[in-house]
């Protein structure tokens, strides 16, 4: 199951998994993050507004969080399989295990998801101070944490899929794959930038609900 969250953080963080992608900007050939250091990634991202860089959109003190969790070094590269096992330890840290233990429940372990990354949904609407810091925060139900905030965060489910996210969390079902036939127009529109060309898939073409039979 585990990995299979991890698939579809992916999925929705950035265009389909691109480990070379900056703040779900457009996909860029030129642009190589995987061949930076995490030192240069680090500064490269400062001199670039902050923003989140990666497969898993990783913000410049969560890298620095996680190198100094993860004994990772300033001149460690970048590279895809050091995107998963940061994603992977993020997820950890994020409360995965007490999610999976059952010591945590559905609602909780989806806020901690919506904190990190901004597209997936917060699964309740209710008033909610956070405990580190006071912040004020109306949750809504399939919106992002930061749907308040200035700027573009927003949640990337369809109705269908989140209902579907939901009631799987709540079930606490297995992962699987996403099918081509059934991913979301949105998912489509952005893998194929990720690949370099635009689908000719449209909301009338391509079912909107890509979760179903992800859980079993």
């Amino acid at each position: 199951m585990k990995d299979k969250l991890l698939e579809l953080i992916k999925q929705k963080e950035s265009h389909g998994g691109n480990y070379n992608i900056l703040a779900r900007d457009k996909p860029d050939a030129n642009r190589k993050l995987t061949n930076m250091t995490l030192k240069q990634l680090v500064t490269y991202q400062e001199k670039n507004k902050d923003k989140a860089a990666g497969a898993y959109q990783f913000k410049p003190n969560t890298i620095r969080m996680l190198m100094k969790n993860m004994g990772l070094k300033n001149s460690d590269k970048f590279t895809p399989a050091l995107q998963e096992k940061m994603g992977n330890k993020l997820l950890d840290y994020r409360g995965y295990g007490a999610y999976d233990r059952g010591e945590m429940p559905a609602e909780e372990f989806a806020l901690k998801l919506a904190q990190e990354w901004a597209s997936f949904p917060t699964i309740v609407g209710e008033a909610y101070v956070n405990p580190v810091g006071g912040a004020k925060r109306n949750l809504q139900e399939n919106k992002s944490y930061y749907h308040e905030d200035k700027g573009t965060n927003k949640s990337l489910f369809s109705p269908e899929e989140y209902l579907q996210y939901k009631n799987m969390l709540h079930d606490k079902s297995s992962f699987f794959p996403e099918r081509p036939d059934e991913m979301s127009a949105e998912t489509t529109r952005m893998q194929g930038y990720a690949e370099g060309f635009k689908p000719e898939y449209t909301e009338s073409t391509v079912k909107p609900s890509f979760l179903e039979g992800l859980f079993k």
